[in-house]
């Protein structure tokens, strides 16, 4: 028998009593409920306003089927939990949106849909992302040469469509991507309002990739594709609607929200004990600013409207933001949840999180990264980089384990499936990481092999695969920076394609500074170069592994790495029929992720 408290909470202006044990929210409710089944919550703002004065007690939050739909963050505390084990059950059933729905009026150029403010970046129907109207409709254009500056424009190797500026430049460098609005076309030349490149000087147009890639996006000249679409400053959209689609079939959303969900504690007051399951989370917004981005790695850029620290690049530089962020807080776990449809990165847990968990989660179709543990290193605390000043502040065995990560990368497409920064003891096993611009999963955060609290990761019986699959310079798994004890073993990495760019791409890549780390018993096949790359590289042990080579590849691939440094034990080369019966084998061992 469930045990009743009796509440006297001023909500709403109304007195209540309410099961110490459980409470209900209903999207389709009457406000003023007081959380029981008969007369629940009307939504989840509603809800955690009562939090703080509710019952002393484990509690379970039950959220019936259907969409909460959200303007801005749901904010929890430590206050919320009261001390006490915290449940957000969803069912499976139940969506969180910051998206809002658009209706459509008929247009000559399709149909229009009047936004009333800024326009957006992303746009939804049914359910599916649908692409911007882009030039040329598939593939990429080819630069011939830059223009003297080497980031204001270039002359492309044919003449440009004559689009306005509210078209945008996506451009290709090696690892990362520039999104620049577009300033003036003339013939073959196009120039920007902004600078193309990251701020660092190797990312100029013509450093890397000979006659790079790009393409252009966002404008009415270029809207001829059912299923795309564009927008203008002045807040209109224009959509073609594929065949089929129907005002009265087609249900059209458009991101509103900037964030959907943080979990903030503080050092004094970390969050305890929170528990979100079955929950969609879906449409998040953020908006690039209006002189354009440009990625450093991994969707971390420097924002154009903030000046740069002393002169130095990196001193600013941050994420494309997470739709999800955890810090400091300890034991907030996301189960069978799904994070979908989000306009920058997907779920972080970050500062000072120990214990966090997502078991059996989706993440697919985000703009930026997929998910993230830790934080780079450019935090200060007392002028000094956080990791030397408070060293504790790392995110401390966190878990990753049997979730689905796919089509992240969407807009930014720099992103990787699963990010860990200067984070130790976390715990990446059994995930599926697939269909990725980029890297699949990154683990460290120092580009040489100066000391910090990244270490003792474990990053093992994951799936890896069609990963790289428009940039180069990367791998099925990357890594920075010294990491004593980490240790990569047991994954099934394959279909790493040729690298576009000037760099090769390869199962893994240990970029500057990897160093204490040990290899073994990986699967790769299906790589067009080397499996595994070492630029800058220190101490590793490789042992145990197999692998299929292509013709004339050597299995290890050094760059400005001593050969001797690496530790190579006995790494047996299979023929293809080889290397198919054992994936098998270890995909029998390593079953799919079970996410619903």
């Amino acid at each position: 028998m469930k045990t009743h408290v009796a509440l006297a909470l001023c909500l709403t202006g109304m007195s209540w009593s309410v099961s110490a044990a459980e409470w209900h929210v209903n999207p389709t409710a009457a406000t003023g409920g007081d959380g029981s089944q008969a007369r629940p919550f009307s939504s989840l703002a509603e809800t955690l306003a009562a939090l703080p004065g509710g019952p002393a007690e484990p509690l379970t939050v039950r959220l019936a089927v259907g969409t909460y739909r959200i303007g801005s963050a749901l904010e929890i505390t430590a206050a919320h939990t009261r001390g006490q084990p915290l449940v957000f059950n969803g069912a499976g059933k139940a969506r969180i949106s910051g998206g809002k729905i658009i209706s459509p009026h008929r247009a000559s150029s399709g149909w229009r849909l009047d936004i009333k403010g800024k326009a957006p970046r992303e746009l939804f129907a049914n359910g599916e992302r649908r692409p911007r109207a882009r030039f040329p409709k598939v593939g990429w254009l080819r630069v011939a040469e830059a223009l003297p500056d080497k980031r204001g424009g270039f002359i492309a190797q044919a003449d440009l469509p004559p689009v306005g500026t509210q078209a945008e430049l996506l451009f290709l460098h090696d690892w990362s991507v520039s999104r620049i609005p577009v300033k003036s076309i003339r013939g073959a030349e196009l120039r920007t309002s902004g600078p193309i490149g990251f701020p660092a000087a190797h990312y100029v147009i013509d450093h890397y990739e000979p006659h790079p890639r790009f393409c252009l996006e966002n404008d009415i000249l270029l809207l001829t594709e059912k299923g795309t679409w564009c927008a203008d400053k002045d807040g209109q959209v224009f959509y073609l609607p594929r065949d089929g689609e129907t005002f009265e079939n087609t249900l059209i959303e458009i991101p509103v929200a900037d964030k959907l969900l943080r979990v903030s504690g503080t050092a004094e007051k970390p969050v305890r004990d929170v528990r979100f399951e079955g929950i969609t989370f879906e449409h998040c917004r953020w908006d690039v600013p209006p002189s354009g981005y440009a990625e450093g790695q991994a969707t971390k850029h420097v924002p154009r409207d903030v000046s740069e620290v002393a002169g130095e690049p990196h001193g600013n530089w941050q994420f494309v933001p997470w739709a999800v962020e955890v810090e400091h807080a300890e034991s907030v776990v996301f189960r069978m949840c799904r994070f979908r449809n989000l306009g920058g990165g997907g779920v972080l847990l970050g500062r000072a999180t120990r214990s966090c968990v997502l078991d059996r989660c989706q993440v697919v179709e985000v703009s930026g990264n997929g998910i993230g543990i830790g934080e780079g290193g450019e935090r200060r605390v007392d002028g000094k980089p956080w990791w030397q000043a408070a060293p504790a502040e790392a995110a401390a065995g966190n878990r990753v384990e049997r979730c689905l990560i796919e089509r992240c990368g969407a807009q930014f497409h720099g992103a990787v499936g699963l990010w860990v920064g200067l984070a130790k003891d976390s715990r990446i096993q059994g995930n599926e990481v697939r269909h990725l611009p980029y890297t699949g999963i990154s683990v460290g955060w120092m580009w040489n092999p100066t000391p910090t609290p990244c270490g003792g990761n474990l990053v093992e019986g994951n799936h890896i695969h069609h990963v790289m699959q428009l940039l180069s310079d990367g791998g099925g798994i990357y890594t920075l920076g010294r990491q004593p004890g980490t240790l990569l073993r047991d994954n099934l990495i394959h279909d790493i394609p040729l690298n576009a760019g000037l760099a090769e791409s390869n199962g893994m890549f240990f970029d500057q500074g990897s160093s204490e780390l040990r290899i073994e018993n990986n699967l790769i096949s299906s790589t067009d170069r080397s499996p595994l790359r070492f630029h800058k590289a220190g101490r590793i042990v490789v042992a145990g592994n197999r692998w299929v080579l292509p013709e004339n590849i050597p299995a290890l691939r050094f760059n400005n790495t001593p050969r001797e440094v690496i530790e190579v034990g006995e790494n047996p080369v299979l023929g293809k029929q080889e290397m198919a019966a054992l994936a098998a084998e270890w995909r029998t061992k390593h079953p799919a992720p079970e996410v619903k």
